[in-house]
C-alpha cells in the first residue's frame, strides 16, 4: 500500500511539474524513468492485476546476492 501512494504522490509531482519537464532535456529522462515504474503499478492497481510488484522485482536482482552476505555474517 504504500508504494502506491508514493507513485500517486509522483505522478501528482509530475502532472502539475509538466510544463519545466517539456523545457529541460535531463528532466525529461527523469520523467521517463519515473513514470514507467508508476504507469505500470497504476495499470495493476486500477485493473486488480496480480502483477509482480517492485519489491519482487528488487528480491529477483538482489535477494540471492543479500542472502550470501547474510549466510557469511551468521555466527555459528
Amino acid at each position: 500500500m504504500t508504494e502506491k501512494i508514493i507513485i500517486l504522490f509522483i505522478i501528482a509531482f509530475l502532472f502539475f511539474d509538466f510544463r519545466a519537464i517539456k523545457q529541460d532535456e535531463k528532466l525529461k529522462r527523469i520523467y521517463i524513468v519515473l513514470s514507467v515504474p508508476a504507469i505500470y503499478l497504476v495499470y495493476s492497481f486500477v485493473f486488480g492485476k496480480n502483477f509482480p510488484n517492485l519489491d519482487e522485482f528488487f528480491y529477483f536482482i538482489f535477494g540471492p546476492l543479500a542472502e550470501t552476505v547474510i549466510s557469511w555474517l551468521k555466527v555459528k
